[in-house]
């Protein structure tokens, strides 16, 4: 309790400090996602229905949470007040869905639906413009849908291999940019989601040797490359998960928001012009988009959905990061 209440009084500090350093640039899946995944579904590329309960940022963006994910604290501490997604001219090339590799999309990137790690990275290497990449901050967080594609495959400990071997080909991309600070977040383990819990102790299990194998061969390059600093991930939210009582988290089993999350995101109904709100389908949609998770409600939960955290856990884990960061003098 005592790290958390120096992590809440650090944040207190630094979240309304001016820039003193260069932009932040994040690269993630939907753990760090604040709008690119809904920008994609608004331009038509894929009828991607996102519910009203996953809370827009004040720019208008949705996030796959009920409110601020981790990546958002830690642009703010870092001076940065906004953190807008990458097809909005923004700097979080995070996405909804996206892999450390996703084979289906090379050999192009130009294609690519939801743009895996690689992909990301180009995609920031051809687009900036700034004139000091040595003083931007880049902060990584990739590797858990990597997890559950491995769960499904025939040959998972190959795959993970592969994704730990492109994962360290994006980051030495990054250092060949120029890139000097790198804030490197672990993958954490995604045994005990709503989601994992349903497929069995066996895919529970799966999961957490999968999740320990990469963070494993993340952690053997990491370790040695000056620009990085790793955080474990990982460990802070099983902190938390251990000590949920004692943080008001009563709920730490259930989803808040009960979503078919694999199934729901992804909607076969054309919408009726560019509004992409949950009345405005042709067709009804289904029971479980009713918000049904108050503010409230979702204050004592560990899990949003089936797979993502509540704002919550977010800001939790936002605020054990940053108490690492002010002690490592970044």
């Amino acid at each position: 309790m005592r790290l958390s209440l120096l992590g809440t009084m650090i944040v207190c500090t630094f979240l309304t400090a001016s820039s003193a350093f260069g932009n932040v640039w994040v690269f993630g899946d939907s753990l760090s996602d604040t709008g690119n995944f809904q920008i994609i579904g608004e331009v038509g590329r894929q009828n991607f229905f996102i519910p009203d309960a996953y809370r827009q940022n004040r720019s208008g963006f949705q996030r796959i949470s009920n409110g601020p994910v981790a990546v958002e604290y830690l642009s703010r501490y870092f001076g940065q007040r906004d953190l807008l997604p990458s097809l909005a001219g923004g700097t979080n090339f995070a996405t909804f869905g996206a892999r450390i590799e996703d084979p289906s999309i090379l050999p192009s990137c130009e294609n690519a639906l939801i743009p895996d790690f690689g992909c990301q990275v180009k995609s920031f290497i051809s687009s900036y413009q700034g004139s000091n990449i040595a003083e931007e901050t880049v902060i990584v967080s990739i590797g858990a849908n990597d997890v559950f594609n491995a769960l499904a495959s025939p040959t998972p400990e190959d795959d993970m291999a592969t994704a730990a071997s492109k994962f360290i080909e994006s980051i030495e991309i990054l250092r060949s940019f120029g890139v000097k600070k790198i804030i490197l977040l672990n993958v954490p383990d995604s045994a005990n989601t709503p989601f994992l819990v349903s497929q069995g102790p066996i895919a529970q299990a799966g999961a957490t040797a999968l999740t320990d194998g990469l963070n494993s061969a993340i952690s053997a390059y990491a370790n040695y490359i000056p620009e990085i600093t790793l955080i474990d991930l990982n460990h802070i939210n099983k902190r938390i998960l251990a000590n949920s009582r004692l943080l008001g988290l009563r709920n730490t089993t259930d989803p808040c928001f009960d979503v078919d999350l694999f199934n729901s995101f992804f909607l076969d109904i054309e919408p009726v012009g560019n509004d992409l709100t949950p009345d405005t389908f042709d067709d009804n949609p289904p029971a479980n988009y009713t918000e049904s998770c108050s503010a409230w409600k979702a204050f004592g939960y560990v899990y949003w959905d089936t797979v993502h955290p509540t704002a919550r856990v977010q800001r939790l884990s936002a605020v054990s990061i940053i108490s690492i960061l002010f002690r490592r003098g970044l």
